[in-house]
């Protein structure tokens, strides 16, 4: 089971393959501005650990009998998301300074501006469920400690 949950995601950014952005109003030639897939999973696992991060945090308060489980997640999830935005962004950024070098004169704004743009939602994205998994790490932690101070 485990070998299928590592082999999916590897083999999605696979398939997933390169976005090219063909400016040929510019006279340039195709040239590989930032790869679509990886970063649009990338998004998706940022997206899914805030949501993640809430879902639990609602059943660890609603359940005020039980304190394990879920934990874990909350707590990784308050570094993981930023720095998986943080990656992302470097990674489209440098596919994007490696294709400007192979150009070798300056591009336009507009071919640059979609790149830029994801980096910047990825850097937002995982900013906000890194809040977001702060947040429910702190009402996890003091549920948690409430129930131990009871007892």
């Amino acid at each position: 089971m485990s070998r299928v949950l590592v082999f999916l995601p590897a083999s999605l950014l696979l398939a997933a393959g390169p976005a090219l952005a063909s400016p040929s109003t510019y006279g340039m030639r195709d040239v590989l501005i930032y790869a679509n897939g990886f970063n649009k999973m990338l998004l998706l696992v940022i997206v899914l650990l805030g949501f993640a991060s809430v879902v639990v945090t609602v059943l660890k308060l609603a359940r005020p009998q039980r304190l394990d489980g879920g934990s874990a997640l909350v707590s990784a999830a308050r570094w993981a998301a930023p720095m998986l935005g943080f990656i992302g962004a470097a990674h489209l950024l440098l596919n994007l300074m490696t294709a400007t070098a192979q150009i070798g004169e300056a591009i336009p704004l507009a071919v640059a501006a979609p790149s830029l743009a994801e980096a910047l939602l990825l850097v937002v994205w995982g900013l906000i469920a890194g809040v977001l998994a702060v947040g429910c790490h702190w009402a996890v932690s003091a549920r948690i400690e409430r129930a131990l101070l009871a007892s």
